[in-house]
């Protein structure tokens, strides 16, 4: 059984796995592997780079990435569009991703002020064919 999605067929079946926490941090980015072996580690690499990477600094794809236009905003307002930004990302970027939530928190290991750690939670990948 397929659906539609985007320009995408996509399968109802659901690789069986344990959530992977993906983090903002770039720790899942150290050792990159340009030929990942399964679709999972494909998906959560992929997933680590768009929380990696800045709006606008990839060439040809201005689009790809958070957003940062959050400073001056109540921490409440900022997590909200956090949340949906990067949703909105995985949606258009990597569509094999299923997420159980996404957490905004303070990162209280940096010395940026307002500096803040996104935390993926995904449950599943689907195949495209």
């Amino acid at each position: 059984t397929y659906y539609e999605n985007k320009d995408y067929r996509i399968s109802k079946e659901v690789r069986e796995m344990e959530q992977v926490l993906i983090t903002s941090d770039g720790s899942l980015l150290e050792d990159i592997d340009l030929s990942p072996a399964t679709v999972i580690e494909d998906v959560v690499q992929n997933i680590a780079t768009i929380l990696a990477t800045i709006k606008g600094t990839i060439p040809y794809m201005r689009g790809f990435g958070r957003n940062r236009e959050t400073e001056g905003r109540p921490m409440p307002v900022v997590k909200n569009m956090i949340v949906s930004d990067v949703f909105q990302q995985i949606s258009d970027y990597e569509p094999r991703a299923i997420l159980g939530e996404i957490r905004v928190e303070e990162n209280e290991e940096s010395d940026e002020l307002n500096d803040i750690l996104i935390t993926v939670v995904l449950e599943g990948v689907t195949e495209i064919e």
